[in-house]
């Protein structure tokens, strides 16, 4: 089978210099005081090592990329049903200024795949402050067959960021600190061989007053 775990540690430079670029471009100046305090990655998809997730923040802070090393999931003759789905959760902890929210405005995820035909790859990937609502998702769905080994694929998808904002910054002193989870999660199913991988995911935030 394709060795796509190879493939993306390898690739992992090469998309962040391209990407950030990019996302700096299109991604709107925050407001003074805003920073990304930290990100953390768990679930059957990534851990906590370096190894297998990659984050990289923007320089304003207004977006950020993963790049994932084990956010795959596969089928076939030998398997293990506990391999056709995975999922990651990174967690986002940031500072937002009093008198200010932020939201997800854009987000966007590429990987690889190959199924043969009867095989169905869905990913999922949603946006959440928890405790607010709704929740933002977007999702992906191929049939196979996709016959050629690490066939490349990308979703991109824009949100209003004015609806399911963070909390307001508050406190006593000039902000408060707020969290926002993305949640990817990949699977196949059906009958044959297949597999799905994610490599990167970004996401543009948009800045609101309160």
């Amino acid at each position: 089978m394709f060795s796509f775990k190879s493939l993306i540690v390898l690739s992992q430079l090469a998309l962040l210099s391209v990407a950030l670029p990019t996302l700096e471009a299109r991604s709107p100046i925050p407001p003074a005081g805003f920073a990304i305090l930290s990100t953390s990655a768990a679930g059957t998809g990534c851990s906590s090592s370096s190894s297998s997730t990659f984050t990289q923040i923007s320089p304003s802070a207004g977006a950020l990329t993963t790049v994932f090393a084990e956010l795959f999931a596969e089928i076939g003759p030998g398997i293990s049903a506990a391999n056709n789905q995975k999922d990651c959760k990174i967690t986002v902890t940031a500072f937002v200024p009093a008198g200010w929210s932020f939201g997800v405005a854009e987000g966007s995820i590429r990987g690889y795949e190959q199924l043969d035909a009867g095989v169905t790859l869905d990913v999922v990937s949603t946006y959440t402050f928890p405790g607010v609502t709704p929740t933002k998702s977007q999702s992906v769905n191929h049939n196979g067959p996709v016959p050629y080994p690490g066939t490349s694929f990308s979703s991109q998808q824009t949100f209003d960021s004015s609806v399911g904002t963070s909390p307001c910054g508050a406190g006593a002193g000039d902000g408060s600190t707020v969290t926002l989870e993305i949640d990817t999660d990949v699977r196949v199913s059906g009958t044959g061989t297949g597999y799905g991988a994610i490599d990167s995911a970004d996401v543009i935030f948009g800045f609101h007053e309160c």
